[in-house]
C-alpha cells in the first residue's frame, strides 16, 4: 500500500523523506509479524483446528510443523516489503530476483533438508530459506540506504539530464479498475 507514496516521494527526490518511509514500513511489518509468531508459537492448536485435526498424532505433528517453519515469518515478510520497496523507487534489477530469492531457496532446501534431517527436515526448509534471503536483502538494502543518504546530501538545485528516448512502440496494460487490464494482460 506503500509503494505510490514511496514511488512518489522518491520522484521528487525527497530522498530523507523514503529513507523515513522505508524504516515505517519495515518497523510496522515487523511489529504484525512479531505478533503473528508470538500467536503460532503460543497458540499453534488453535491454527491447526482451521484447518480440521484428524487425531492428536496429527495435531503433534501439524503443532511441530507450524513452531518450525512459521518460527522465521518476520523474516520473509520484511524480505517481502523490502523487495517490493525496491519496485517501487524503479529498481527492478534487484527487486525481481529479491521477490522470488526466498521462494527458490525454499524450493531447493525443501528437497535437500529431508535428505539430511528426514520428514521433518521440511520444515527447516522455511528458515534456513529465511536466513538466507534476509541476510542477501539486508546487503541490497544497506547499500541502497548509504546511496539515498549520499544522495540526499546533493544539492536540489541540480537539473535531471534527459536522454533522448528508444524508438519504438510502448503498449501499456492498465491494471486500473474497470479498464479490463488483468483480462486483457
Amino acid at each position: 500500500g506503500a509503494q505510490p507514496i514511496v514511488g512518489y516521494n522518491y520522484g521528487a527526490k525527497k530522498f530523507s523523506r523514503v529513507r523515513e518511509l522505508l524504516g515505517l514500513i519495515v518497523r510496522w511489518t515487523a511489529i504484525v509479524c512479531l505478533i503473528c509468531t508470538v500467536l503460532f508459537e503460543a497458540f499453534p492448536r488453535l491454527f491447526i483446528q482451521m484447518f480440521g485435526a484428524d487425531g492428536e498424532l496429527y495435531t503433534q505433528f501439524a503443532v511441530q510443523c507450524l513452531r518450525i517453519y512459521l518460527s522465521l515469518i518476520l523474516f520473509t515478510c520484511v524480505q517481502k516489503v523490502c523487495a517490493i520497496f525496491l519496485q517501487s523507487i524503479g529498481h527492478a534489477k534487484a527487486a525481481a530476483p529479491l521477490s522470488i530469492l526466498r521462494d527458490v531457496l525454499l524450493i531447493v532446501f525443501s528437497v535437500a533438508a529431508p535428505m539430511v534431517w528426514g520428514v521433518t527436515g521440511i520444515f527447516w526448509a522455511a528458515p534456513i530459506a529465511d536466513v538466507l534471503a534476509i541476510a542477501v536483502t539486508a546487503a541490497v538494502m544497506v547499500r541502497l540506504w548509504n546511496q539515498l543518504k549520499a544522495e540526499d546530501s546533493q544539492p536540489a538545485d541540480a537539473q535531471p539530464v534527459l536522454q533522448k528516448s528508444r524508438p519504438g512502440v510502448i503498449i501499456t496494460i492498465a491494471r486500473e479498475h474497470g479498464t479490463a487490464g488483468k483480462r486483457v494482460g
